[in-house]
């Protein structure tokens, strides 16, 4: 999923060549007054190794606060380990498919069950928490270009500089809400240029994939402009990946607490190499070639 990146890296996508029609604009702003959400992802990677074709699902679910970039999800990549789980040395502590997560900000907290302690082989045994600390995920409107996660509001607002077309498609309700399907397509150059520098060989080899237009779907309410849903589909790396992204419970409050500090591991920037990489590229489809991960 090279979007929920799950893996959670950020592309920086702002101002581009072309402008969308303004409602992309009044979307941005009725995220931001709703001020919460919940979601529910799921992502479906088809690979035919020629073999015949094999469907991975990874998922999560979780709920943020919109304005002040505080939250928490729970993502399940199980099952895309399958395909690699081959190659791993018969005496690799067991993966941690499920893994819980906290954000406050540029801190991101990764919970360290019991069960998987061992493959945090260099965190102490008081520590519950794994944290690292992301400049860009600080930054209002620089996420995912295919992730309204955590701040949809930021994620309409960088769509409206980079979408070459915005069409009204056919209504649909979605849990209950009376919507209407847009079809969004993205122009890939356009996001291109506004890419970190650190991430741009990456994303132009991503866009020689999935071509100069990227389309996608988004479901708005009717009533109140929000987003309800999204879907994503593509061919990267081999498969062919399709991301829906349910939004719901706008508005209702957001209550967590950021982790004491006896209670958290931070490794320092020369260790735990292994461990920083689970963390931020874990539920990606990011190749395995790349700086990231």
């Amino acid at each position: 999923m090279a979007a929920v990146a799950l893996g959670l890296a950020t592309v920086a996508c702002s101002s581009g060549p072309t402008r969308a029609p303004s409602l992309l604009a009044d979307f941005a702003q009725a995220a931001r007054d709703a001020g919460t959400v919940a979601f529910e992802m799921t992502s479906t990677q088809t690979w035919d190794d020629g073999a015949g074709a094999r469907e991975f699902t990874t998922s999560a679910e979780g709920r943020f606060d919109i304005n002040t970039l505080h939250g928490e999800f729970t993502m399940d990549v199980g099952d895309i380990y399958e395909r690699t789980e081959a190659d791993w040395p018969g005496d690799r502590p067991s993966f941690p498919s499920v893994q819980h997560v906290l954000l406050f900000g540029d801190r991101w907290y990764l919970e360290i069950s019991d069960e998987h302690r061992e493959w945090y082989q260099e965190a102490p045994p008081e520590a519950r928490w794994m944290r690292a600390r992301s400049e860009e995920a600080a930054i209002t409107g620089s996420f995912d270009l295919f992730s309204p996660l955590p701040d949809p509001g930021s994620y309409f607002a960088t769509l409206q500089e980079i979408a070459v077309t915005v069409e009204p498609k056919d209504a649909e309700s979605i849990r209950g809400v009376a919507t209407t399907r847009y079809r969004v397509v993205v122009d890939m150059k356009a996001a291109e240029e506004r890419v970190p520098e650190q991430q741009r060989e990456w994303f132009r080899q991503f866009r020689k994939e999935v071509g100069n237009r990227l389309p996608m779907s988004v479901w708005i309410g009717d009533d109140d402009a929000l987003l309800y849903r999204q879907r994503v589909p593509m061919s990267f790396g081999g498969a062919e990946i399709v991301t829906t992204t349910d939004f719901f419970d706008y508005g209702r409050p957001v209550e967590i607490q950021e982790p004491s500090e006896d209670e958290v591991w931070e490794p320092d920037e020369q260790g735990g190499t292994e461990t920083r990489r689970t963390f931020s590229c874990t539920g990606s489809s990011v190749d395995e070639g790349s700086q990231d991960c």
